[in-house]
């Protein structure tokens, strides 16, 4: 059996953004009619590309959070589904959102300084008794 006919055995299989270790065959353009793509304001980058591109035939249904990147590069596609914030808010999908500045110190960065007042904020939570 070659492999792309043990490609095709698979129930489902699934593409991940990772150096190659090991050269893999490339699948059969054919091989999927739907492909779900998660986190998918990463789809204009060109590994994200590539593939969808490979998958011609296929339906794609992808899915973000996060809809706007900062490099302003279109995430193409048709809405089908969104959710605002406001709309989070109005159905208590969260509770009472805080706005709580986090500076740096010189010896960290911004995303650590940010981690550890996130970290500091979930113990004061969880010993409130919040989960």
């Amino acid at each position: 059996m070659g492999a792309n006919e043990r490609i095709r055995r698979r129930r489902r299989d699934r593409a991940e953004h990772q150096p190659r270790i090991r050269r893999r065959p490339e699948p059969p353009s054919d091989l999927f009619d739907l492909v779900l793509v998660d986190e998918a304001h990463h789809r204009p980058a060109a590994t994200w590309k590539r593939l969808l591109d490979h998958f011609t035939e296929a339906r794609r249904i992808l899915f973000t959070a996060t809809p706007f990147r900062q490099d302003q590069r279109e995430i193409k596609g048709r809405l089908i589904f969104t959710y605002d914030l406001r709309g989070a808010f109005e159905d208590e999908v969260f509770g009472q959102i805080r706005y709580r500045p986090v500076t740096s110190s010189t010896r960290q960065s911004a995303d650590e300084a940010i981690a550890i007042a996130t970290e500091q904020q979930f113990d004061r939570d969880r010993e409130a008794g919040l989960q």
